[in-house]
């Protein structure tokens, strides 16, 4: 399993339920990243995106699945801990574990590579990443821009 993020750098990945920034081309690499992947969140993060996203498949992690309204037709499954403990290492391998900080948390250690969207600009938040760097020690720079660089952390 991989996990993506973007954090500022106080940590911040929330705020009163939304991304407090909006980078485009930050958007676009994750879409491209993620595309044909499967995308694995917590209900709150899903709650702020508001619907599946299109070309991949949504799993969606809840205590309570009745609190979730999905669109009709919808490609969304609420799982659960054994669910992910029972995944081929293929399907593994196509998962991106994509927030929020509880799922970071508690998911992180499952995950073989980490890529981090750092926001260069601070931001105000109510959400924090967790710190992950000591599980990941090796560290690789895949682009800079003036805004944020994307670096891939792995075992």
């Amino acid at each position: 399993m991989k996990a993506i993020l973007a954090m500022d750098p106080h940590r911040v990945i929330g705020y009163k339920g939304r991304i407090p920034w909006h980078y485009s081309e930050d958007f676009k690499w994750f879409k491209a990243t993620t595309m044909g992947g499967n995308l694995l969140m917590g209900r709150s993060t899903y709650e702020s995106i508001g619907k599946p996203l299109p070309g991949r498949y949504t799993y969606i992690l809840t205590t309570d699945s009745a609190k979730i309204l999905l669109p009709p037709g919808t490609l969304s499954a609420y799982v659960d801990e054994k669910l992910i403990n029972d995944m081929s290492p293929e399907m593994q391998n196509k998962t991106w574990l994509c927030g929020g900080a509880k799922v970071y948390k508690h998911f992180l250690p499952k995950c073989d590579e980490v890529y981090v969207t750092h926001i260069m600009e601070d931001f105000e938040g109510d959400t924090f990443m967790p710190e992950f760097e000591h599980m990941f020690p090796n560290a690789q720079i895949l682009k800079e821009t003036s805004d944020f660089w994307i670096v891939k952390y792995s075992k």
